[in-house]
C-alpha cells in the first residue's frame, strides 16, 4: 500500500523535473513538485481575499483580509509603473512591498478561513513576488488560462478522449502547437523536420531554441 507523503515546502520536497526561467502558475498542487523557479498568480490569491471580504465580519476583515489585497493590489501597481520609475527607485518601492509582506506571511489566526489564507502565504512566501524581479514575468497566470480555452472548447465540442493514449497525444500535439506559435515557428515544418530526424536516429529538434 502506497504511503501518504505530507505536502512540504516547494523548496525541500521531491522533485520530479528541472526547468529554467520562471514557472507561473496558479496553486494547483501537483506544481509543488516542479524544480522550478516558480510564480503563483495573484489573481487567484485575491479572487480568494475578495470573496472572504464579502463574507467575514468586519473586525477579522480589517485585521487579516483588508492589509493583504492592499499589499497585493500595490504590488501589481508597481509591476505596472516599472518604467516610469529609476531602477533605484523601483528597487526602493520593492524592497518597501516585501518589508509589508515579511510582516504578515508568518501570521495565523484562531478563524479558518482566515487561516486558509495564511496558510498558501506560508508555503509559498518565496512564489509570490517574484514577478517583481524582473519585467517578464507577469503576476498572474492568465497567459497560461488562455492558452488552455482551444483544449476546453475542444473537449465542449467533441467529448472527452475514448483512451488514455488519445488523451496523452492529444496534450503532447497541443503542447507542441502552442510551443511554435509562442517561437514563431512554423508547426508543419517542425513537425517535418522532427519526423526526418528521427528516422536516420538523429537528436530531435526542439520547438524551442535553448535561450528559452
Amino acid at each position: 500500500m502506497r504511503r501518504k507523503v505530507r505536502d512540504r515546502h516547494p523548496r525541500t520536497k521531491a522533485r520530479d523535473s528541472l526547468l529554467t526561467g520562471v514557472l507561473v502558475t496558479d496553486f494547483y498542487a501537483a506544481y509543488h513538485r516542479l524544480e522550478a523557479k516558480k510564480k503563483r498568480c495573484l489573481t487567484h490569491l485575491l479572487r480568494d481575499l475578495a470573496k472572504l471580504r464579502e463574507e467575514l465580519p468586519a473586525r477579522l476583515v480589517a485585521k487579516n483580509i483588508h492589509p493583504l489585497i492592499d499589499l497585493f493590489q500595490d504590488a501589481i501597481t508597481l509591476a505596472r509603473r516599472r518604467e516610469e520609475l529609476s531602477p533605484d527607485e523601483f528597487a526602493s518601492e520593492s524592497d518597501q512591498i516585501r518589508e509589508r509582506f515579511d510582516a504578515r506571511w508568518w501570521r495565523s489566526s484562531s478563524d479558518p478561513d482566515c487561516q486558509r489564507i495564511y496558510d498558501p502565504l506560508r508555503r509559498h512566501k518565496e512564489e509570490l513576488l517574484t514577478f517583481l524581479d524582473g519585467p517578464a514575468v507577469p503576476a498572474e497566470n492568465n497567459l497560461a488560462e488562455r492558452d488552455i480555452r482551444s483544449v476546453a472548447a475542444a473537449r465542449s465540442d467533441g467529448g472527452v478522449n475514448r483512451a488514455a493514449w488519445s488523451a496523452d497525444a492529444f496534450a503532447v500535439a497541443k503542447t507542441i502547437v502552442r510551443t511554435c506559435q509562442k517561437n514563431g515557428l512554423n508547426f508543419f515544418r517542425y513537425a517535418l523536420d522532427a519526423v526526418t530526424s528521427r528516422v536516420p536516429n538523429q537528436p530531435l529538434p526542439l520547438p524551442i531554441s535553448e535561450a528559452g
